[in-house]
């Protein structure tokens, strides 16, 4: 190992993940601002679904921006196209998905699929943004191994760390507390945004003390 350099050596240094990560939390900070402050009408709590077509949009715009800056990969209009079904396509598996752990079929369905939406669009969006929109991403993402030091390990912890804090949200649902934030889709989208926040910090600091120890 000490006379090998991992592949994201070659393209990526600490510097860089760092900022990925920072772009990424400004992308998602700057969202919840804009989605919950613009309007005095729209909210996540008072409108959700309102709040997260807008949180999508600005986030879509400013991640996909600025990660596109860092990226060593040059996106066609056929990938770009590709990211974009992508996004979609994973809105409708988490829609799904939300729907065979409780969600109602009939009702608050714009609320599930804006829900679902959000969920894509931290987990597909920045990974395709930074290394291309391919089918064989997410598989490369999961059994990645820290040790080897890829971009691909880079996104493991948020997308894992997303999908925990989603599914760790919906815990406070149907307790009877009768609070604003307890109403479907709300206490997700939150645990979402919070495990996505502690992924980007666990993989920006798992990979700073990676390039001192595997660098040659």
């Amino acid at each position: 190992m000490a006379g090998l350099a991992p592949a994201f050596l070659h393209l990526y240094s600490t510097k860089d993940f760092f900022t990925i990560s920072l772009v990424q939390v400004l992308a998602a900070w700057t969202s919840v601002a804009v989605s919950n402050f613009a309007s005095t009408s729209v909210s996540l709590l008072t409108r959700s679904a309102a709040s997260l077509r807008l949180f999508c949009f600005v986030f879509a715009m400013l991640c996909f921006a600025l990660i596109r800056t860092k990226s060593r990969i040059r996106l066609s209009i056929v990938q770009v196209l590709k990211l974009i079904f992508f996004v979609f396509g994973s809105a409708a598996i988490f829609h799904v998905i939300a729907v065979l752990f409780g969600a109602s079929i009939t009702e608050q369905t714009e609320e599930t699929f804006c829900w679902a939406l959000l969920m894509s669009h931290l987990v597909v969006l920045p990974a395709c943004s930074l290394l291309g929109a391919h089918l064989e991403l997410f598989p490369r993402i999961f059994f990645s191994s820290w040790s080897d030091g890829t971009p691909e390990a880079y996104f493991q912890c948020s997308i894992i760390f997303t999908l925990l804090g989603a599914w760790l949200g919906a815990f406070p649902i149907p307790l009877d507390w009768d609070r604003p934030w307890q109403v479907w889709p709300i206490p997700c989208v939150i645990g979402a945004l919070v495990g996505y926040i502690i992924g980007l910090a666990i993989s920006t600091l798992t990979f700073a003390f990676s390039e001192g120890r595997l660098r040659p």
